[in-house]
C-alpha cells in the first residue's frame, strides 16, 4: 500500500469458499489529514472518496463508492455483500484505533 498521489494498492480478499478476489488501486489523492480518493480499477470498477473531519477528540469518517453503473453498485451489493463488508471494516478500523490509546 503506497499511499501517495499515483501509488498503488495491491490485495486479496479471500472469502469463506475458498475463492480469491484480487484487488488493485490506485490512489488520485492525498490530503493529510481530509481525504484519499482512489480508482479501484480492477473489476469491479469504482472510485471511493474517504473524507475525516475532526470531531473534538474523534474523527467522522465519511466514505463514498462511484461506481460506473446504478446496475454494477445494486450488483456488488447484492453478490458480494460489498455494503456489510464495508461496515464490518469500519468497526474493526474503530477497534484498532481504539487499542492505540
Amino acid at each position: 500500500m503506497n499511499v501517495k498521489p499515483g501509488g498503488i494498492w495491491e490485495f486479496v480478499m479471500h472469502s469463506p469458499d475458498g475463492t480469491d478476489f484480487k484487488n488493485k488501486s490506485i490512489y488520485k489523492e492525498v490530503v493529510k489529514p481530509e481525504r484519499i480518493v482512489f480508482d479501484h480499477i480492477s473489476n469491479p470498477k469504482f472510485t471511493a472518496t474517504i473524507t475525516f473531519t475532526a470531531q473534538g477528540e474523534k474523527t467522522f469518517l465519511t466514505w463514498n463508492m462511484l461506481f460506473e453503473s446504478k446496475e454494477q453498485f445494486e450488483q456488488v451489493v447484492r453478490t458480494f455483500k460489498a455494503d456489510e463488508g464495508l461496515k464490518q471494516n469500519i468497526v474493526k478500523l474503530e477497534h484498532y484505533l481504539s487499542q492505540l490509546k
